[in-house]
């Protein structure tokens, strides 16, 4: 299998701004900010990241 770098915007919208990838957002999200324990993301909205943008 061959894998695309996250710092692709491909790769990184399909791991992270997508319902498949929503438990690796969560992961990175709660690391990123120090979370563990009884403090967890309680929830995330996928927003589509096109809207807004004109095109």
């Amino acid at each position: 299998m061959k894998f695309l770098h996250p710092r692709i915007d491909f790769a990184f919208k399909k791991l992270f701004c997508s319902e498949d990838g929503k438990d690796i957002l969560y992961s990175f999200l709660e690391s990123l900010v120090g979370l563990d324990g009884d403090r967890r993301l309680a929830g995330l909205t996928i927003l589509d990241p096109l809207l807004g943008t004109g095109l």
